[in-house]
C-alpha cells in the first residue's frame, strides 16, 4: 500500500495562521467539487495572510526582498464540495534552514481533513533576483516561541 505523500519527517508546527474559507459557484468544477486549482488561490491567501501576520510584506519591500515558491504539492483526501463552509485552513512553517522555508497547509471541514498541502519558498533580493537569508523578523518570532515552549 502506497502511504501519502505529505508524511513528516520533522514538523515543527511554527507560527500558524488560520483562514475560513468559503466555496463558491464558480470554485467548482464538472466532478461537483472544489477545482484543484482554487486549492493553490487558497494556498496564496494563506501566505499572504501568513506574511501579514509574521511578515509583512510592505516591510520585506521595503528592504527591497521577496518570497518566492519553489514547490507545490497537495494532497486532495476528500472532495470539497459547495455547501462545505466554512473550510478552516491553516498553514505554518514546518521546517526552514537559512535560505528555504518548508510550510504546511490543511484544509478541513466539520473536523475532517480534506486536503493538505506543502510548499518550499524561499526569499530573494528583488533587485538582483539572488536568494537572501530567511529575514530576521521570522527568525526572531521563531526563537521567541521556541523559548516560551
Amino acid at each position: 500500500m502506497n502511504k501519502p505523500a505529505l508524511v513528516a519527517e520533522e514538523d515543527h508546527h511554527l507560527l500558524p495562521v488560520t483562514l475560513n474559507l468559503t466555496p463558491t459557484t464558480y470554485d467548482i468544477d464538472y466532478a461537483s467539487h472544489v477545482s484543484n486549482i482554487v486549492y493553490i488561490r487558497w494556498l496564496e491567501d494563506l501566505r499572504l495572510a501568513w506574511l501579514d501576520a509574521y511578515a509583512p510584506l510592505s516591510e520585506l519591500m521595503k528592504d527591497g526582498i521577496g518570497p518566492v515558491l519553489l514547490r507545490t504539492e497537495i494532497d486532495y483526501l476528500r472532495p470539497i464540495r459547495l455547501l462545505d463552509r466554512p473550510i478552516e485552513a491553516t498553514l505554518w512553517v514546518a521546517s526552514f534552514d537559512k535560505l528555504r522555508a518548508t510550510m504546511k497547509a490543511e484544509f478541513r471541514y466539520n473536523d475532517q481533513v480534506m486536503a493538505r498541502a506543502i510548499q518550499v519558498g524561499m526569499f530573494f533580493k528583488v533587485e538582483s533576483g539572488r536568494p537572501v537569508r530567511v529575514p530576521a523578523r521570522i527568525l526572531e518570532q521563531i526563537d521567541s516561541l521556541r523559548r516560551t515552549h
